[in-house]
């Protein structure tokens, strides 16, 4: 029995959907993947709602956005991309294990452990890395020249803020970028903030353009960083009515701060840049927000 949803318990309208499926998936000529059909009827009933803002994603997908939102995984540190039916890397993470092996971007994998991996899934090379071994050789292409490397699967962190310092008329300015508000992002963001603070910076440029957001704590954290406790940072309104969301911080710093936005700079991003805005005094450059 090919039949994937029962129609036992159902609503009048959803026992007509069931009979509809399985109908389709019963007399359907070719070759069907369930979990595809599955997803793509889902994907519709979201659509459906109107709401750009709910949309539905597939299991692949979570994975590697809550890899991102953790800041860390247990893995190589390379991201892969199929083109052409080739596995071709496309970023190699700073400090991972795959840095330290010498891979780069750009690079085409022709073999993992000996396995040739020509029209292989990025997915299905996924699902190798991810398996109880933790050594790898890779045979890859690097413009021309074939090399074999090995590397091993270690626990790679991901850099989410990264930090520059200008110097223009005798005056420093800081620089930090976040490209996601992850779980270890307040930590990086903290580290890389005290160290140009204690290179004596006149003024703070935080660069999130397309930042599409993550977790609330660690966008909070980063504020009250600027903030006293004295300073709301934002409210939040359900059925109960509007509550007041206030710093943790000790104090609030007095040099100008500027934030660039760009139309990807969604949900905690806007946060940060309206809170800075409004209760620290910053501006903000660039385009509006999502």
């Amino acid at each position: 029995d090919s039949k994937v949803i029962k129609e036992e318990n159902l609503s009048e309208n959803l026992e007509t959907f069931v009979k509809n499926y399985n109908y389709i998936i019963d007399n359907y000529y070719g070759e069907y993947d369930e979990q595809k059909l599955l997803d793509a009827a889902l994907a519709g009933v979201l659509e459906a709602l109107g709401d750009p803002h709910t949309v539905y994603i597939d299991e692949s997908s979570v994975d590697n956005f809550n890899i991102q939102l953790k800041g860390n995984y247990t893995g190589l540190g390379i991201e892969i991309y199929n083109s052409d039916n080739e596995i071709i890397i496309s970023k190699v993470f700073t400090n991972s294990p795959a840095a330290k092996a010498g891979l780069q971007a750009n690079d085409h994998i022709l073999k993992i452990n000996d396995q040739d991996v020509t029209g292989m899934k990025t997915k299905e090379f996924a699902n190798i890395i991810k398996s109880n071994q933790n050594n790898f050789k890779l045979l890859i292409k690097r413009n021309e020249e074939i090399k074999e490397i090995n590397v091993e699967k270690q626990n790679v962190i991901i850099d989410s803020v990264s930090s520059k310092t200008y110097n223009k008329d005798g005056k420093n300015i800081g620089y930090l970028e976040i490209s996601i508000f992850a779980d270890n992002t307040y930590s990086q963001f903290k580290e890389k903030l005290e160290e140009l603070e204690k290179a004596k910076i006149d003024s703070l440029i935080i660069d999130v353009r397309n930042n599409t957001g993550g977790h609330l704590t660690s966008v909070e954290n980063i504020i009250s960083l600027f903030l006293d406790s004295s300073h709301i940072i934002y409210k939040m309104e359900d059925s109960s009515g509007v509550k007041e969301y206030y710093s943790t911080g000790n104090e609030t710093k007095t040099y100008p701060i500027i934030v660039l936005t760009n139309s990807s700079s969604a949900s905690a991003s806007e946060i940060l840049t309206a809170a800075l805005k409004e209760e620290y005094g910053a501006k903000s450059i660039g385009k509006k927000t999502y």
